[in-house]
């Protein structure tokens, strides 16, 4: 069977035994008689690896994108679709989405073995793509090197596919596929103060990473501070709302009375004319055991219950100052809650999110909403 030009097999039979690589698991989507799709990163490169059914199990538009996105097809990065020829019924990776269908129920919820059969997939693809990450990533960068929010947010991307080759399971490279480019969603900042910095995404320096794509330690103009950005496609998570939030915390709190964050720029980017995606707040130094309360849920037996009641006091303190200046904080939830190294709650993520279990759809961005996440809290903290 000849290759596609452009594509670079790499086969599985004997694979070079490779010391464990710093790889992370980013995504996965997966659906009845739908693509497998797992993406992947590893030394600041994003790999999107494909197992695709065989043609006659799925429209091209399913090939492409996994789902029918209907008119919002330019919010998700489509694929390139099957490479012919190879996408055969007694395939390898036919057999793997065999395995999957088995493991789901009608609506696509995984089951117990249905996720054992995805950590075959994923284990199969470290096996065999060890060497291929490595060369498309690139050597290690030098000791000391920093990386900007530029490169975090726009690492480079490649697409692989899983096929057979001679009863062998192979990655290929799909190299004459350009994935394509997501846009970040416009942000409404206009209730925030016009005379806060902006700093372009190549003007800041990651520190650290939080949660990845989103949340980061970051140096800006020579100060350590907080970064969250939105996101894009189907990711999106808006910022405006935190924006708006923060700034009318300042505007009406005397100073540091509430244990709330300082914004203190906003985040633009100048391959989009300079649109806010993104806002940075003061730094608030985590605890050594605890940085959130969501740390604390295998750690219960570890903290005396006057601890856990100083903290319920303090969330229940926070909230009543917040309602007091007009502010609902919208998610009250415990990886909200901040901790810091002296052990005092500070009440971040004010985007209006709802954290399933704490707070109800119906009481979501109102006080009572607030008021029933302060509850759950309680319950969480088992006092």
């Amino acid at each position: 069977m000849s290759q596609q030009e452009g594509s670079s097999p790499i086969g599985a039979a004997l694979v070079p035994s490779l010391p464990p690589l710093n790889i992370e698991v980013r995504g996965v989507r997966v659906g009845r008689n739908k693509p497998c799709v797992i993406t992947l990163v590893y030394r600041n490169s994003q790999f999107v690896v494909e197992l695709l059914p065989e043609s006659s199990m799925a429209t091209p538009i399913f090939l492409q994108y996994g789902f029918d996105p209907g008119a919002f097809a330019s919010k998700y990065p489509a694929g390139p679709g099957p490479l012919h020829g190879y996408n055969e019924p007694n395939s390898i990776e036919s057999g793997y989405l065999q395995k999957l269908n088995a493991g789901m129920s009608e609506d696509g919820i995984l089951g117990p073995a249905g996720f054992q059969t995805l950590y075959e997939i994923e284990d199969l693809i470290f096996a065999i793509g060890g060497q291929l990450f490595q060369d498309l990533a690139g050597p290690n960068p030098p000791d000391g090197s920093t990386t900007t929010l530029s490169e975090a947010l726009n690492p480079q991307r490649f697409w692989l596919q899983m096929i057979t080759v001679d009863g062998n399971a192979s990655l290929i490279h799909r190299q004459e596929f350009t994935p394509p480019a997501l846009s970040f969603e416009h942000q409404n900042v206009l209730s925030v103060q016009g005379n806060l910095p902006a700093f372009d995404i190549s003007q800041i320096e990651i520190l650290e990473t939080i949660v990845p794509g989103r949340a980061y330690k970051v140096l800006a103009d020579n100060r350590i501070r907080f970064c969250k950005v939105t996101g894009r496609g189907f990711e999106h998570s808006a910022i405006g709302r935190d924006c708006q939030m923060l700034q009318k915390i300042q505007d009406t709190r005397p100073a540091h009375s509430i244990r709330t964050p300082r914004l203190e720029g906003l985040v633009t980017t100048s391959q989009q004319s300079g649109t806010v995606i993104g806002f940075l707040t003061d730094y608030i130094t985590p605890g050594s055991l605890l940085s959130t309360l969501g740390d604390l849920r295998d750690k219960m037996d570890q903290v005396s219950n006057l601890q856990r009641e100083d903290w319920a006091s303090q969330a229940k303190r926070i909230i009543e100052q917040l309602h007091g200046i007009g502010v609902v904080w919208g998610n009250v939830c415990p990886t909200n809650m901040l901790l810091d190294v002296e052990g005092n709650l500070w009440a971040v993520g004010f985007s209006g999110a709802c954290t399933g279990g704490f707070v109800s759809l119906e009481l979501m961005g109102t006080k009572e909403g607030d008021l029933m996440g302060l509850d759950m809290i309680c319950q969480y903290l088992q006092i």
